[in-house]
């Protein structure tokens, strides 16, 4: 029973994830503004990692190609942020 609520959550994840994603992607098309394609990038590798760590072997949720690849996907978002920061004071 865990394990299918945990595939659910899972599956909801990646859902949302993905439509931030294009949400994202629609802003970005919009203004042509870098934070949102890296919020986009950012956003689309948290949905890949999240069905990874369901559907390749050995990869659960402590595996730690899982925590790097999160840590990019949080770093993406660290450098849009301190990348929009500089485009505002120059």
């Amino acid at each position: 029973m865990i394990e299918r609520a945990n595939d659910l959550l899972a599956g909801t994840l990646f859902a949302l994830s993905a439509v931030i994603t294009i949400l994202f992607l629609r802003f970005w098309r919009r203004t042509r503004d870098p934070l949102f394609a890296l919020f986009a990038a950012s956003f689309a590798l948290d949905g890949a990692v999240r069905v990874a760590s369901h559907i390749v072997p050995g990869w659960g949720n402590d595996a730690p190609q899982i925590y790097w690849l999160r840590l990019l996907a949080y770093a993406l978002i660290a450098a849009a942020i301190a990348q929009k920061n500089r485009m505002r004071r120059g």
